[in-house]
């Protein structure tokens, strides 16, 4: 009798708890088994995120060097500082920081701090008789693109005794242009250059064997979009031969300035064509072309280590873009048309919206690193 098997029927209840404590059993493994894998992940996640909610905004450091390339810094959001201040909480690896909205005060102490920084480190030169510089010069040089970051630029500006050239300036004005202040010690110069040519290699290559006295403190340049249009050839080789032939200039110069590359920005590639009732599509500038040499581009200026790409803000001009396709369709079946989005018309040109964005991306750059390193030390 003791060799044979007992049969024993289960009931239903004892077969549903059984279930149940299989269930959990096999959950808390799994549980297991995934924290022990990317628990410590999971860690950083958090201290990456109480780094951002627990501590006040005006705790976090000032961001501080190469805020200008996208591979180091993520813009996630405007955070409202003390005192009506808006400042941008950007992440770069694991550790977060801050943006300072730049305004008239600011901007003077900064550009009164680089001036006497550029006396201090050659007063050795001026002793012996090298006449010290009596302004910051400050060159954009480049296409309407180039043109609209220059307007942007100077709008910032304190004009207490500002003179332009021409007077008044006008947006659509297709020439050189020139920005003086005495008070701020201080010159800020567009540069009509859409085509790389012998003017562009010319005006470098002075600069490159100027004194220090006359050359400038910052160019920002960029000069692509123009050759992409059929009528200037449209050749993309041709446009990196010169730009290979042009590269080590730049870096010989940006030895001694500081030179901004910015890369060419998405264009709104979809655009009102009431002659064909309904959407048209760019075909010589759009933003395929342009990601190609911005490619390219990029590419061949990497050998130039000294020489800055600014793409970081793409991110702003790429939400323009799609805020030009989606609002408007939205607002097509109320029968009226946001102002802050009618230059969504002009397909190349990004608008002031994101621009404005830029331009205090770009002086947080110029100026952290000079008023505020001490309080990141």
């Amino acid at each position: 009798m003791g060799s044979h098997l007992i049969k024993r029927n289960f009931r239903p209840v004892e077969i549903y708890y059984c279930m149940c404590f299989f269930y959990i059993i096999f959950h808390c493994g799994l549980l297991f088994i995934l924290y022990s894998r990317d628990g410590k992940e999971n860690n950083v996640s958090n201290i990456v995120a109480a780094s951002v909610t627990n501590i006040s905004v005006n705790e976090l450091p000032f961001c501080v060097n190469r805020l200008l390339n996208r591979q180091d810094y993520h813009y996630d959001e405007w955070a409202k500082g003390l005192n009506d201040n808006f400042q941008l909480i950007s992440k770069i690896k694991l550790e977060s920081c801050r943006l300072l909205y730049y305004t008239t005060k600011p901007i003077v102490s900064c550009l009164d701090q680089i001036y006497q920084e550029r006396i201090t480190e050659n007063k050795f030169f001026y002793a012996n008789g090298t006449k010290p510089p009596t302004e910051l010069q400050f060159v954009f040089m480049g296409d309407s693109r180039i043109r609209q970051q220059y307007f942007n630029f100077i709008k910032e500006l304190p004009d207490y005794d500002k003179e332009t050239q021409p007077d008044p300036m006008s947006l659509k004005w297709k020439y050189d242009m020139e920005f003086t202040s005495e008070l701020l010690r201080l010159r800020v110069s567009f540069l009509s250059r859409p085509l790389l040519n012998e003017s562009v290699i010319d005006t470098l290559r002075h600069w490159a064997v100027s004194t220090q006295s006359e050359r400038p403190f910052l160019i920002l340049l960029s000069i692509a979009v123009h050759h992409m249009l059929q009528e200037n050839g449209g050749d993309f080789r041709l446009y990196q031969k010169k730009l290979i032939q042009l590269a080590p200039l730049l870096g010989q110069l940006s030895k001694v300035s500081n030179i901004i590359w910015l890369n060419q920005y998405p264009t709104v590639d979809q655009y009102d064509d009431s002659t064909n009732n309904g959407l048209g599509h760019n075909t010589d500038i759009h933003s395929e072309k342009i990601h190609a040499y911005n490619k390219a581009i990029r590419h061949i200026l990497k050998s130039e280590k000294s020489v800055s790409i600014w793409d970081s803000s793409n991110p702003l001009v790429e939400e323009y873009v799609r805020s030009c396709a989606v609002y408007p369709l939205r607002e097509a079946v109320k029968g009226t048309f946001s102002l802050q989005y009618i230059a969504c018309e002009d397909y190349i040109h990004s608008g002031n919206a994101a621009l404005s964005q830029a331009t205090q991306l770009l002086i947080n750059d110029i100026c952290n690193k000079k008023l505020y390193k001490e309080n990141n030390e």
